[in-house]
């Protein structure tokens, strides 16, 4: 069986897992860097700050755990057909936050579970693990009030 990680925010012994969104930023995450999650697209889209917040906090709190679980447990165990339906639905919850970026890496995902090319499913599955490492920074930046700007100063 095959060992994969979650990305660092979603593991299940972590009893806060918005407590898990530092602000801290890692060295490969720079203003120079395609934004992940661009608060003021999704800002506009929903229209109201709160309710925005409020989504994030369900992502985090319910779907992402739920969802990197199955992934990860799919990924393990060369389940091709849960790999497909665990990437479809992460697809769907990143883009309901405008999370373009890893929207298109967990479609990429599901096609490679679906065409059973396991080694580029291995290979997009530690690069999706990276990419939401990142996208938690930015969301968590977000729900402390402050954008990735801020952070460089």
């Amino acid at each position: 069986m095959n060992t994969h990680r979650l990305p660092a925010c979603y593991h299940y012994e972590t009893p806060d897992l918005l407590a898990a969104l530092s602000p801290t930023v890692s060295e490969r995450f720079s203003t120079s860097r395609e934004l992940l999650f661009d608060q003021e697209s999704f800002l506009r889209r929903i229209g109201d700050e709160e309710l925005a917040r409020e989504m994030i906090r369900a992502c985090v709190r319910d779907d992402f755990p739920r969802l990197f679980g199955d992934l990860q447990h799919a990924v393990g165990a060369d389940d091709a057909p849960a790999i497909e339906r665990a990437s479809h639905a992460l697809k769907g919850s990143l883009g309901e936050l405008g999370a373009t970026t890893d929207q298109a890496l967990a479609a990429e995902l599901g096609l490679a579970g679906r065409e059973q090319r396991w080694n580029q499913i291995h290979r997009n599955y530690d690069q999706f693990v990276l990419e939401v490492e990142d996208l938690s920074r930015e969301l968590g930046l977000f729900l402390g009030g402050r954008n990735r700007t801020d952070e460089k100063n």
